[in-house]
């Protein structure tokens, strides 16, 4: 009787609902087409992040970029972006060049993953899928 009974509390226990977990996030917030000091076009891509629990800043970012050429093909390509500023940290927010650009091509970041580098896994913590087309300033 008594292992019912304390089956039956625990079960009663486990049934209650919990309060959702924070979740972190990561937004590609803008893509520009900018010219660097050099003279030459390129990308520059803005992602920003917001932690949670334990989870406070990111180590790791991957960033994915389709462009699509005058002629109507397209080639993909993804950056990984590390070593963040104590400025970039602080602000939970990042820029940086991607490559160079030509403006007769279109240039879409695709998404962006905060990845885990928790014994070199990699581990995608989270992710932004929302196209982000780059525009000339």
């Amino acid at each position: 009787m008594r292992l019912i009974a304390v089956a039956a509390v625990a079960g009663i226990v486990s049934g209650h609902a919990t309060a959702a977990k924070p979740v972190p996030t990561i937004t590609v917030t803008s893509c520009k087409i900018v010219t660097s000091a050099s003279g030459n076009l390129g990308t520059q891509i803005t992602i920003a992040w917001t932690g949670a629990g334990k989870v406070a800043d990111p180590t790791f970012i991957q960033v994915y970029v389709e462009t699509t050429h005058v002629d109507g093909t397209f080639t993909d390509a993804q950056q990984l972006r590390t070593d963040f500023t104590k400025a970039e940290l602080k602000a939970n927010k990042t820029a940086f060049g991607f490559g160079r650009a030509n403006l007769v091509d279109t240039f879409t970041v695709t998404g962006a993953q905060w990845l885990d580098n928790t014994a070199d896994t990699h581990k995608p913590i989270a992710t932004s899928s929302a196209p982000v087309v780059c525009t000339t300033t």
